[in-house]
């Protein structure tokens, strides 16, 4: 498993809690630091994962925390099409439309959700 997989499979299986960079590093025995933040932000871009200022649930400091976000049950709606949207690269792929919908709507509440009141 990579680590970019690994860090999304750990993050998503602890959907009440939230993670810093130093902790993930830690945790998941990813080194240096820096590929985790690297991986993480991607991995937010993408819609995967939420990360905002918080309180991490390990270490217990303020910062920059990565956690499953909001509404992640319900926006991925299978195994396989996350795997679909790790593994294969995305450049030059056709998603079907309720994919697409899917990742546009990760994206929109990643950048917006927290602007607007629902």
């Amino acid at each position: 498993m990579s680590n970019y997989e690994t860090i999304l499979s750990f993050v998503r299986s602890k959907k009440d809690k939230q993670y810093c960079d130093d902790c993930l590093s830690a945790l998941l025995k990813i080194y240096p630091r820096q590929q985790v933040n690297q991986i993480c932000r991607n991995l937010s871009n993408r819609g995967y994962i939420t990360r905002e200022r918080g309180l991490c649930s390990n270490c217990s400091k303020y910062k920059i925390v990565n956690s499953s976000g909001k509404s992640s049950d319900v926006l991925v709606k299978s195994v396989a099409t996350q795997d679909a949207f790790i593994t294969s690269s995305d450049q030059g792929q056709r998603l079907d439309y309720g994919a697409f919908e899917d990742r546009v709507s990760r994206f929109v509440e990643s950048k917006f959700g927290k602007r607007f009141y629902k």
